[in-house]
């Protein structure tokens, strides 16, 4: 490989000792990580002090990461490390021959075809909820969009997870308090082992109650689940009997258990945190919003949505589908190169440290049209064909795609269908919405809003 016919690598410098760092974490990280791809290029070198850390935003070294040369590109425990406090070797964290396993064992019970088993636990967790919103909205009782769609998702990954009435309503509120304290820790932390040992993190102690009392909630209701054959249609249920059809084994206690905890974190958070953007596109689209409501009064009138009824949302889904793109869930996958490799014309090194940015190639102008612009028609079957096939990327793409993927496109549309049904959310004037570092795009001081009813209760 000639270094020579390579180009050189733009330099993104910032402080001394610090670089980058103080701004990421005094502003919108992921708009700033996006004015740079859109000032110096698709493939960047960030200083993060003494740490350089390549951005990469374009969709042929995206391929070349994720699917064609995979194997060169391992986890990296710099940004892995308190992921792995938390879900220990689940799906997220692990890697090679114990991964593969994993996904083999737990990849049929998240497609497509399965989710009919669990689309019943997933309408009633939402009714639940929006059960409960009716007070709120008789009261114009002024409400967190975040925390209101944490609620929502929480609410659908135990009832699925683990089976209607297995926790109960304070257990549920409580868990997901505490989930959302130990993802906002656990994204803060994503760079934390790049800072200056001098330089101390906070919370460290409240995230590490937080995560002692859900890990002893989880283990509980594993228990309880080996014992109730009742809930065999559970997703734990289905992970207990779960068989790898190489190996003829089951996962032992340790592999549930950190699989469980993966599934039941992100399941809850990436949703919650798309729907809660979706309320901020919503309230400036009334024409997107207008659409919307057509399609679901004219597909699902005043009845509960069926599972047949999924698939005539059309509509729904391309609004979600263009949300994840403008607000990039999980806008960046930390990687690092065991060999030196090529992307495109520039010469990246063995050990190199890299953020695959999600959210810049979502935002790239040399690879989408009016890329700021919110368009749900992008995601037509027609104007998708002609997309580079690495240019969207929510769920990631290569061998390591999130397996959730099915699950999270069935329940998003699902919840704003639903919500949409019932209810007109309306946010409180004069706030500015901009992210805070963490392991998703959430907004940094949260969505205000109140909910006033559309409907009658449905039947």
């Amino acid at each position: 490989m000639e270094i020579a016919h390579f180009e050189p690598i733009p330099i993104q410098k910032g402080l001394p000792l610090l670089g980058i760092l103080p701004k990421l974490l005094t502003q919108d990280p992921y708009e700033y990580l996006k004015n740079i791809m859109l000032e110096r290029g698709d493939f960047v070198q960030l200083n993060f002090g003494p740490q350089p850390v390549y951005l990469v935003s374009h969709p042929d070294y995206l391929q070349r990461i994720l699917r064609d040369n995979y194997q060169n590109y391992r986890k990296p425990g710099l940004f892995y490390n308190t992921g792995r406090e938390v879900v220990g070797n689940g799906l997220l964290t692990s890697e090679g021959d114990l991964w593969l396993r994993q996904r083999r064992m737990i990849q049929p019970h998240l497609h497509r075809k399965q989710l009919e088993f669990l689309f019943s636990d997933m309408r009633s967790a939402i009714v639940e909820v929006l059960d409960a919103w009716q007070s709120l909205a008789a009261n114009q009782t002024q409400i967190d969009l975040r925390e209101k769609m944490g609620e929502t998702t929480m609410n659908i990954i135990t009832h699925t997870m683990f089976g209607a009435g297995t926790l109960s309503a304070a257990d549920v509120a409580a868990t997901g308090q505490r989930v959302a304290q130990i993802v906002k820790y656990t994204g803060g932390a994503l760079f934390s082992g790049l800072l200056p040992k001098w330089v101390p993190i906070p919370g460290r102690q409240e995230f590490l109650q937080d995560l002692d009392s859900v890990k002893k909630t989880v283990h509980q209701v594993i228990d309880r689940c080996r014992r109730d054959k009742k809930l065999s249609a559970s997703l734990i249920q289905m992970l207990i009997n779960s068989v790898d059809e190489e190996s003829h084994q089951q996962m032992t206690e340790k592999q549930l258990f950190d699989e469980v905890m993966t599934i039941f974190l992100a399941g809850y958070e990436t949703t919650a945190t798309a729907l809660t953007w979706l309320g901020v596109v919503l309230q400036d689209r009334p024409d997107v919003l207008k659409k919307l409501r057509a399609e679901i009064d004219q597909v699902l009138g005043n009845r509960l949505p069926s599972f047949e009824d999924v698939p005539h949302l059309v509509y729904a889904r391309q609004v979600f589908m263009e949300t994840l793109r403008m607000y990039t869930v999980a806008p960046f996958l930390p990687r690092s190169s065991n060999e030196a490799d090529r992307l495109g014309i520039y010469h990246l090194p063995a050990n190199a440290l890299m953020l695959v940015f999600y959210h810049g190639v979502h935002h790239n102008p040399r690879v989408w049209d009016k890329p700021e612009v919110f368009d749900p028609e992008r995601f037509t079957l027609e104007r998708m064909a002609g997309q580079h096939p690495f240019a969207f990327l929510p769920f990631s793409a290569g061998p390591h795609k999130c397996a959730g993927e099915d699950f999270a496109l069935l329940e998003g549309p699902l919840v704003m269908a639903m919500i949409l049904q019932r209810y007109t959310i309306d946010l409180l004037p004069n706030q500015k919405f901009a992210a805070g570092i963490g392991a998703t795009m959430q907004p940094r001081n949260g969505v205000k809003a109140t909910l006033s009813v559309r409907a009658r209760h449905l039947s």
